[in-house]
């Protein structure tokens, strides 16, 4: 993301970064301000930036939702709000080059006259202030704020040249082992301002495009929606741990399973590939090295997170680490398999094919079949957490419920992109829908948003909840 003031000479901040983090290492820098100086990042006044606006990759934790900056005698404050905050001691801010650049100009010209940091080197969290050249000018404290989801940098004015009013323009980076994430505030990295000694707060960032469903994250919610290249998209509560979304794949994504103990989550290839990510997703095997009759096209973890199934579209189904085996479809006639659920107990499971059929193995209890209630094909299949009921979906989004699953309403035929994925509220009370243009349909259960209206380096084609 290049960055062009007017008559400045293009350059890229993520180099910057990169460049000043390298520079850090075995050079911390000391205070920037006295102990008896008091500020709060908190009480900046943030500009608005668009969520969701960072990449295909997209990460919440490198999205920039808010800007704000603050201009007085004892300190110079700048910060950025993220959609999903993490701690900078974290493995990403250690390992890759993530961190925030803030572009600073005194002299009104849109060039930048200095340029702050806040990153992660030499083993703590550091801020720094430098020239346009990257030569340092003095320190900045470092400051970060869960509460706030922010991280900020002080210094003293002073080190600026103790300006009346200064312009500013924020970025930042985040890296993970698959994937960089960047954004900008305001996108296009114009500076704002003028910001004013005394607290005259920045000009307002441009305002949110239309487009996202809108958030009503009643209760906690969230949930994950998956690309067929990989990428995952966060909402709500739904942390992020990493995607595929800029690896290229042998073969599409076809479904999303979370780690029902601890943080992280899986998905799977149509070779049967897994992707683990996470600290307690682990990897127990995969079909990615085996010749399959058919493709996989669902998966299901069992109670501990210490195993998992995978189903191909033939019936075959794969058991791995303590996921016990107890019978498939493999071999026989019927339409295909178009997903799977799981009994809480983990000793049973549910097949679940296009006509509307559902096969029941282990201490799963059949509560009924879809057969011949639909002139559509049914591609959507999502059990209870409780295990008394499930749902089966159609690609126009009428949805059929059978035992204790409730049926709370459908798309039913309106216009819209097919649907691709289902999956139950946490409480089981409700679901949600998922097409492929990442829009959300919520039955019962909170909506968070959707990608509907953002474009997508690949169509969507499931939903997990969190």
């Amino acid at each position: 993301m290049p960055l062009t003031g007017a008559g400045a000479a293009p350059h890229d901040p993520a180099h910057d970064i990169g460049t000043e983090r390298s520079k850090l290492e075995g050079r911390s820098t000391a205070a920037a301000l006295a102990d008896d100086v008091e500020y709060n990042a908190a009480a900046i006044h943030v500009v608005l930036d668009p969520r969701l606006d960072n990449g295909p990759g997209y990460n919440g934790r490198g999205d920039i939702i808010g800007a704000g900056a603050s201009n007085e005698a004892e300190a110079v404050v700048l910060l950025v709000a993220v959609d999903i905050y993490e701690d900078p001691h974290a493995y990403n801010w250690r390992v890759h080059d993530t961190g925030v650049l803030w572009e600073i100009d005194v002299n009104g010209d849109n060039r930048a006259d200095y340029k702050a940091f806040f990153l992660y080197a030499d083993g703590r969290v550091q801020g720094d202030v430098t020239d346009p050249n990257l030569r340092s000018v003095c320190a900045a404290d470092p400051l970060w704020d869960a509460a706030n989801q922010s991280y900020a940098v002080g210094f003293p004015p002073g080190c600026i040249g103790d300006p009346a009013s200064f312009n500013y323009t924020s970025f930042m980076l985040y890296g993970t082992d698959f994937t960089t994430s960047s954004d900008g505030a305001p996108d296009s990295l114009g500076f704002v301002g003028p910001v004013k000694r005394g607290g005259g707060a920045p000009a307002p960032a441009p305002a949110p495009p239309p487009g996202p469903t809108p958030v009503n994250c009643a209760g906690g919610a969230g949930y994950w929606l998956l690309g067929r290249d990989g990428g995952v998209f966060s909402f709500g509560t739904a942390p992020f741990y990493g995607s595929t979304g800029n690896i290229r794949l042998n073969q599409p994504v076809v479904g999303m399973t979370r780690a029902p103990v601890g943080k992280g989550y899986w998905f799977v290839a149509a070779d049967g590939g897994i992707f683990a990510y996470g600290p307690n997703a682990g990897f127990f095997g995969s079909t990615g090295s085996i010749r399959l009759a058919q493709p996989i096209v669902g998966m299901a973890t069992t109670p501990t997170g210490k195993g998992y199934w995978l189903v191909a579209r033939d019936g075959g189904l794969f058991a791995f680490g303590d996921a016990g085996f107890f019978g498939s479809r493999g071999g026989q006639p019927g339409a295909p398999i178009i997903g799977m659920g799981t009994t809480p107990t983990g000793k049973g499971y549910w097949l679940a094919s296009s006509d509307g059929s559902v096969y029941a193995f282990g201490d799963a209890k059949f509560h009924g079949a879809a057969v011949g209630r639909a002139g559509n094909s049914f591609v959507a299949f999502a059990a209870r957490p409780q295990g008394d009921g499930y749902w089966f979906v159609t690609n126009d989004g009428a949805v059929h419920g059978f035992g204790a699953a409730p049926y709370r309403g459908g798309r039913n035929g309106k216009p819209g992109a097919p649907i691709a994925g289902a999956a139950s509220s946490a409480n089981g009370g409700g679901y949600r829908l998922v097409a492929t243009d990442g829009s959300v349909y919520t039955y019962g259960a909170s909506s968070c948003g959707g990608m509907n209206g953002r474009s997508l380096s690949a169509p969507m084609v499931g939903i997990s909840t969190a």
